[in-house]
Order: structure tokens, then C-alpha cells, then sequence
């Protein structure tokens, strides 16, 4: 038996105490989470703020000043350009755009969603008949004009105004 316990103290000084084997094992463990956390991070940022990234959809093109933008192609929700093909609505005989479940869902349940101001006349306009431009202060947001010559007389003295700002500097 004596010699069972002096064989046991020379395999356990030999062998050492593991918890530093431990410490690394976890510190591993550690780094190896972090890195699926920032992964899936990234995954889910890229999913949630840059919509059709993983399907291949393509989008369009960004939008020039005074460009005249297909109404399918903004968030009447949230007044954004979104550059892709947006959730169409029907009410009534006219289409409204929404760019998820919930704006789609907002569109059926709120009128008021219907109407935008516009600009230069402060009149309600009707966004599914509406001249829709890219608002040229705010991009990505849009601007609703009751005519397309109240669209372009805004858009120039808006672009004006910005050629002035930025030759002053």
C-alpha cells in the first residue's frame, strides 16, 4: 500500500497542477464566443440595415437631383427611398408602398399615412398620386409635390441654396 501511495505523489508532482491547462482552456472558450457573438452581430446588422444583402435582389440605382422617383420604390411610412421594390397596399383604387409587415400593416389600419405636404404650397397631396423627389437636404428622404412643376420650381431654388452654402465656404 505504501508503495501505491509513493507511486501516486510521483505522478501527481510530475503531472502538476492542471488549472493552468484550465485557465487556457477557458481564456479559448472566451475568445471563441466572442467571436461567434460579433459574428452573428454583424449577420444580423447587415440583415436589418441593408434589406436584400443575403436574396440577391437587386437595387436600383441612387437617384439624381430633380429625378422624378417610381413611387414602389419608397416607404410611404417612413417618407425614405429605399431603392427596392417596396410591399404594395391597395386602398381603394390606389397603391400605397410600405417596406415591411408592420409599415404594410400601418398603411391598412391609418389614413393619414395617405398624405404628405407639399413643399412649396403647404397643400395635402396624396402620396399615391403624388410627384415623389428625393428630398436633396435629407437624403434618403422624400419630398411629395402636387405637380411635377412644383416639384422642379422647389428642387431649384433648394439646389440653388445649397451651391450658395457651399461656394461661401
Amino acid at each position: 500500500m505504501t508503495g501505491n501511495r509513493a507511486h501516486r505523489r510521483k505522478h501527481k508532482k510530475k503531472g502538476g497542477d492542471n488549472t493552468g491547462e484550465a485557465d487556457f482552456q477557458g481564456k479559448v472558450m472566451a475568445y471563441l464566443s466572442l467571436a461567434a457573438l460579433v459574428t452573428v452581430a454583424t449577420v444580423l446588422g447587415f440583415w436589418i440595415f441593408l434589406p436584400g444583402f443575403f436574396s440577391g435582389e437587386t437595387r436600383t440605382p441612387l437617384p439624381v437631383e430633380n429625378q422624378v422617383l417610381d413611387h414602389s420604390l419608397v416607404c410611404m411610412v417612413n417618407n425614405s427611398y429605399k431603392g427596392r421594390e417596396m410591399i404594395p397596399v391597395p386602398v381603394g383604387d390606389r397603391t400605397y408602398y410600405g417596406c415591411c409587415v408592420s409599415c404594410e400593416n400601418k398603411l391598412k389600419n391609418r389614413s393619414d399615412l395617405y398624405y404628405a405636404n407639399d413643399p412649396l404650397t403647404g397643400e395635402k397631396v396624396d402620396k399615391a398620386t403624388a410627384v415623389i423627389t428625393y428630398d436633396p437636404v435629407r437624403y434618403p428622404a422624400v419630398l411629395y409635390f402636387r405637380s411635377l412643376r412644383n416639384a422642379e420650381e422647389f428642387l431649384n431654388v433648394e439646389l440653388e441654396k445649397k451651391k450658395d452654402t457651399t461656394t461661401l465656404k
